[in-house]
């Protein structure tokens, strides 16, 4: 039989192309007249789609930053420019080139340069496509003696950073800072796991067990592969009549709580949140088609409030309300504040991570068919205080009544929210004048009303 031998793959060669050299030194051009003007240029050094690096501007004089930063996208050439005459340029922007530069915060300068005759020209573009017509047209027209980059164009990049649009980089200002995470940290759960053999193959059968039996059977289990494990004493009833009383092991729950082993610590994780849904039973349920958990109504089916523990003392929230359409004198949804929970273990310690949401329902039970529209458009309408304010909320709903001496709970009690003590800050209200003060009415009452 004839040798059969497989092809050697060719072997593409790296190779330096002229424009890949071109393009460097009109990078090298703009440091040279950055570093001549007595600022600092931060090329782009990790992964670049768009942007090639960034002016900070100091002071001439003092050398002192400004706390002005300027993105910088280059584009070089070794031939003519487009278009060009004695006194301009023009360059043509791509759509989706602009269409990046345009949606960002920072000032994107784009700076054309021909390295050879050390010529270099710029416009800022969120200023210049601020004409519509110039936006439409996506092409840039430089005139030569304005635009020139040079050590003199300080005083007109300090104006283009410092715009009221331009966003701004600034220092954080020298503050000390508390930052408040949305991780509850699990004070307490049960100290031991109990397992044990049972017949029983199906939840389905526990459930018409109690039913049948008139009894109540109390979360937190699982049934997995013939055993029920619980925090639950398996020995004792009703648990003693779904299961094999003589095969019953009891473990330290640092057998699971600490496993790194996958299944094990599934397990875990699981018992935490059945744990949770019968500690939050009835006043709040788990839905299992937007797995989260929400507030139920009560009975006459009107809005009410609850108090919690906010930022600078106790406050008020409505967790369940309604909207009435003007016309029909009908109810148009009833809105139940919700938040999705799943535990998390972060060096040795378990944490509920709190995602605040909401439910939409059509009569306190059923999802609305336009719940994805009203969450979308609640979230658009919500900013930081209001979702600070609603993982507070249900922080101090959840660990009421409970600390690490006394938990009211037996399998799951709730410490405080991760927290963490920063020496920098950043003066929110010169960000973000408006955005609500922590504890009162906020955003979230304006996008109530205008849902």
């Amino acid at each position: 039989m004839a040798e059969v031998r497989r092809a050697r793959p060719s072997v593409k060669r790296k190779r330096l192309t002229a424009q890949t050299v071109i393009g460097q030194e009109g990078i090298n051009l703009v440091e040279r007249i950055v570093l001549a003007m007595g600022s600092i240029w931060n090329p782009t050094v990790a992964i670049d789609v768009g942007i090639d690096g960034n002016i900070e501007l100091c002071d001439p004089k003092t050398g002192h930053a400004l706390g002005i930063v300027l993105l910088v996208q280059s584009r070089a050439t070794e031939g003519p420019f487009q278009s060009e005459t004695g006194t301009g340029l023009e360059y043509l922007c791509s759509e989706p080139e602009l269409t990046y530069w345009m949606q960002g915060n920072a000032p994107v300068l784009l700076v054309v340069s021909r390295p050879k005759s050390d010529e270099a020209y710029w416009v800022s573009i969120k200023t210049y496509f601020a004409d519509p017509a110039r936006r439409a047209s996506r092409r840039v027209r430089f005139d030569k003696k304005r635009d020139r980059l040079s050590q003199e164009s300080f005083t007109q990049l300090k104006a283009a950073g410092a715009s009221s649009d331009s966003g701004l980089y600034l220092g954080p200002p020298a503050k000390s800072e508390t930052l408040v995470s949305n991780l509850l940290q699990v004070a307490a759960y049960a100290p031991r796991i109990y397992v044990a053999s049972t017949s029983i193959r199906k939840t389905d059968e526990i459930w018409t067990y109690a039913t049948g039996r008139g009894v109540h059977i109390q979360r937190p289990f699982i049934l997995k592969e013939g055993k029920i494990i619980s925090f639950h004493d398996l020995r004792e009833m009703p648990w003693s009549d779904l299961c094999d009383r003589g095969s019953v092991d009891d473990f330290d729950s640092s057998e699971w709580s600490d496993a790194e082993e996958i299944d094990r610590k599934n397990e875990f994780v699981w018992l935490l949140r059945d744990s949770l849904r019968e500690k939050l039973y009835p006043a709040v349920v788990y839905r299992k088609d937007e797995d989260c958990f929400m507030f139920r109504p009560h009975q006459d089916m009107k809005p009410f409030s609850i108090e919690y523990e906010g930022q600078r003392g106790t406050s008020t929230r409505q967790v369940f309300t309604l909207r009435v359409n003007q016309k029909s004198g009908q109810v148009s949804w009833y809105r139940h504040d919700a938040f999705e929970g799943s535990f998390k273990r972060y060096d040795g310690i378990w944490y509920l991570e709190i995602n605040p949401t909401y439910v939409y329902t059509v009569d306190g039970e059923r999802v609305s068919p336009y719940q994805g529209e009203h969450l979308s458009k609640i979230k658009r309408l919500e900013r930081n205080p209001d979702v600070r304010r609603h993982v507070l909320m249900w922080a101090s709903y959840l660990g009421r009544g409970e600390d690490l001496i006394s938990p009211a709970d037996p399998f799951l009690a709730f410490g405080d929210l991760l927290s963490v003590e920063v020496n920098r800050g950043i003066d929110d209200a010169a960000w973000v004048a408006g955005e609500g003060d922590p504890d009162d009415g906020g955003a979230g009452a304006q996008a109530e009303m205008e849902l």
